[in-house]
């Protein structure tokens, strides 16, 4: 099942530490600098329903209450154009349907057109995901970040 996250919903309030602890392991994972920072701007969006940030979940109900996935987006500027922005994108791959993923994209497109925003941006660093995003999805490679680390 495919969850919004609402300040309404009293499953957000309840699955909150498990989203929160996700949020912080992709991070990590990732080595995001602001992770602390999306977690409390998702806080915040819990609290304040504000429409600034949004998030879905792919979750297990019943007595597990499982976070198969999230996918956490932001309005932003990139290039010059309002955009909703993925931040973090963590689907078990095993654990969510073709259906799953769709919905998430979909709801996200919608959400992203409401906000104003003239398309979605994400970044990868994994040049391997870039052909399956643009077949399943329609996300086209637009420009590439490279990287340089300096002398310690």
């Amino acid at each position: 099942m495919i969850i919004r996250l609402s300040g309404k919903d009293d499953r957000c309030w309840a699955l909150m530490p498990k989203l929160a602890d996700r949020i912080i392991r992709y991070g990590v994972q990732f080595d995001q600098a602001n992770v602390q920072d999306l977690v409390r701007k998702v806080q915040a969006e819990l609290v304040l329903d504000q429409n600034q940030t949004a998030l879905w979940m792919a979750v297990n109900l019943g007595s597990s209450e499982q976070v198969r996935g999230h996918l956490l987006a932001s309005v932003d500027q990139f290039n010059g154009r309002k955009t909703g922005f993925i931040e973090q994108l963590a689907l078990d791959a095993s654990a969510i349907t073709p259906d799953e993923r769709q919905t998430c994209i979909t709801e996200l497109e919608h959400w992203a057109g409401a906000q104003g925003c003239l398309d979605i941006t994400m970044m990868t660093g994994r040049l391997d995901r870039l052909r399956a995003w643009e077949h399943r999805f329609g996300f086209k490679p637009f420009k590439a970040i490279m990287r340089r680390e300096l002398p310690k």
